[in-house]
């Protein structure tokens, strides 16, 4: 497994060491998103094509209706107390099929909205099946790290003088919503979590910037403790 981590880590380095020079994938159309999957997916093909064998279960008739003994023939012998397991499929890379407009519900492919797969603080990515959520040890610092580059990119979209606390306020409203439909089966925790990320992003940017329109002003200890924007464009 170590093996197969250090592969695709360096996989996508690799991949994503060009970008930015001519005739690199477009990261804002898809394609980027479309190429990765298959390296990804084609790495995993190879390592289960390399898997060799240690053995073979077969199930023998013992006499008893409705049950068989099971005889395992080892290819070469092992140490004992060595574990033996049986490795399960890969399973698939899923790919949104939609894109969702968290305001209008309007929802797209990338054809007919090219940018919606990077814009992650309007469209919200729709699946054909439900997908597993991977769930970290610090499960809210996951959700602050995904919420920074948001505050990052509306402080460069949207920048002051701006109603940040109006939108501290419209995101915590749209988390409330989204909980009250995903009681209802409406919603996923995907789509709240997602909402929840928003509403992350707009408490930093608050802290950060403040909201010069309301006259609110962080202390400047508290400013400079805060992630800073970019400027390197």
């Amino acid at each position: 497994m170590t093996t197969l981590s250090n592969l695709i880590q360096s996989e996508i380095a690799d991949f994503f060491a060009g970008f930015g020079g001519p005739g690199e994938p477009d990261i804002q159309s898809g394609e980027a998103q479309r190429q990765l999957t298959e390296r990804v997916l084609d790495l995993l093909r190879k390592e289960r094509e390399a898997a060799v064998p240690v053995g073979v279960v077969r199930h023998i008739d013992v006499g008893v209706a409705d049950r068989k003994g099971i005889h395992v023939s080892l290819y070469q012998q092992l140490p004992a107390g060595t574990e033996v397991f049986a490795a399960p499929p890969a399973p698939p890379v899923a790919v949104p099929v939609r894109y969702m407009n968290r305001y209008t519900g309007a929802c797209y492919t990338l054809e007919q909205q090219p940018d919606a797969a990077s814009d992650q603080m309007v469209y919200v990515p729709l699946y054909d099946v439900a997908q597993p959520v991977a769930v970290p040890d610090d499960y809210f610092s996951a959700l602050v790290s995904k919420a920074r580059p948001a505050a990052e990119k509306a402080m460069r979209k949207f920048p002051q003088p701006n109603y940040v606390l109006l939108k501290v306020a419209e995101e915590a409203g749209e988390v409330v919503q989204a909980g009250v439909h995903y009681a209802d089966k409406r919603m996923s925790w995907e789509q709240v979590e997602g909402e929840i990320v928003q509403l992350l992003a707009m408490l930093i940017r608050l802290v950060t910037e403040g909201d010069q329109i309301n006259g609110v002003t962080p202390p400047e200890n508290t400013r400079a403790a805060a992630p800073q924007q970019e400027t390197n464009q």
